[in-house]
């Protein structure tokens, strides 16, 4: 009794916490599209622009690269949508990579508890998410060269988007996330021929 029990308070604190990124995610995008205010994106100067050199630091053997930030005071919706901006939790296509990621993580809880482990298929699911992660790493890199796009427009051709810094960690953790569904069919798959043998 006090390990089911145990386990619903997990169960239940996971449904809990995924709905509740799903609700903030949902307000962050509803707060890009609805706010006036302006967007901060991080820009480093870009390669032929005048100010790439004026951007590094030397210190002894080491260089220090300077790096700025645009601020946008009326953003198009185009912009808010591309443009990745320097506050995390109010970009637009990671909200929506997260609230997607978060829908299919619902349908996967349910048979992830100890009694409904490997009672039922959910290998796709699993690698359903495997598959976001690594496609939404190559979405960020597009993300990134559409942005710098916009900013040299903005900035004469003197400025490029900072970027995001994790689409190889995201590439790296999609596989894996592969991977593992790959290994839970086949323990799904043996725990079913071992009830026919029975």
């Amino acid at each position: 009794m006090t390990k089911t029990k145990s386990m619903f308070s997990i169960y239940s604190y996971f449904k809990i916490t995924i709905w509740s990124i799903i609700i903030l995610s949902l307000v962050f995008i509803t707060a890009i599209f609805f706010s006036n205010d302006s967007i901060d994106v991080d820009v480093k100067p870009s390669f032929t622009g005048k100010f790439y050199d004026s951007s590094i630091v030397k210190f002894n053997e080491i260089n220090l690269t300077l790096t700025g930030n645009l601020t946008i005071p009326n953003p198009t919706i185009y912009q808010k949508i591309i443009l990745p901006q320097s506050h995390i939790e109010f970009g637009f296509l990671r909200n929506l990579f997260i609230i997607i990621c978060c829908v299919v993580l619902l349908k996967i809880l349910p048979n992830t508890t100890k009694e409904n482990l490997l009672k039922k298929d959910i290998s796709k699911q699993i690698l359903a998410i495997g598959i976001l992660c690594i496609l939404y790493s190559f979405v960020e890199v597009f993300q990134v060269s559409f942005a710098s796009k916009i900013i040299r427009q903005l900035t004469n051709n003197q400025f490029i988007a900072e970027g995001y810094q994790l689409q190889n960690i995201l590439f790296i953790i999609g596989g894996i996330i592969c991977w593992f569904s790959k290994l839970y069919r086949q323990a799904y798959q043996l725990k079913q021929d071992q009830k026919l043998t029975i």
